[in-house]
């Protein structure tokens, strides 16, 4: 369990630091967990660690890694604003499920699978452009549009 949470505190530390210079912004803590859980799995994979001993930690993890999507998404879009029942339950239930069968099924494919689910999670909750508060603003006031036009074009 120490193994695991060093990793958390590196992978954590590291993206917080990382937040400063990059484009966009990533929760460091998410980074952390589902990092963490990925590489411990990588490395009971690669027989650096034992199964048994990493195990419940991994569950731990991933279970987490659930309930923060679920909050990400509800976070970020505005139709998952409150959605108990059309969004955190549905991903609550449906992540559990696969969590716990990719952790029993842990094998190098379910490793390829994780990576693209974590991939297109990480789009969607920290790439993907969502419209919220002022955004959704902007592009609805056409005047607020061609005022910022206007500035870039003065600019230099």
């Amino acid at each position: 369990m120490i193994i695991a949470l060093g990793l958390i505190a590196v992978i954590t530390v590291g993206v917080w630091f990382l937040n400063r210079y990059l484009p966009i912004r990533i929760c460091p803590v998410c980074a952390g967990v589902s990092g963490t859980w990925f590489l411990l799995t990588a490395a009971i994979l690669g027989g650096l660690l034992p199964r048994g001993e990493f195990f419940v930690p991994i569950a731990m993890l991933m279970g987490a890694t659930v309930v923060g999507v679920a909050y990400q998404g509800e976070k970020r879009y505005d139709w998952m604003k409150g959605a108990l029942w059309r969004w955190m339950v549905p991903v609550v239930i449906g992540g559990l499920a696969v969590a716990f069968w990719l952790l029993e099924n842990m094998s190098y494919a379910s490793l390829f699978v994780e990576v693209i689910i974590l991939a297109v999670l990480f789009y969607a909750l920290f790439i993907h452009p969502s419209v919220r508060g002022s955004t959704r603003k902007i592009l609805k006031d056409g005047d607020e549009v061609k005022r910022l036009l206007h500035e870039m074009e003065q600019c230099c």
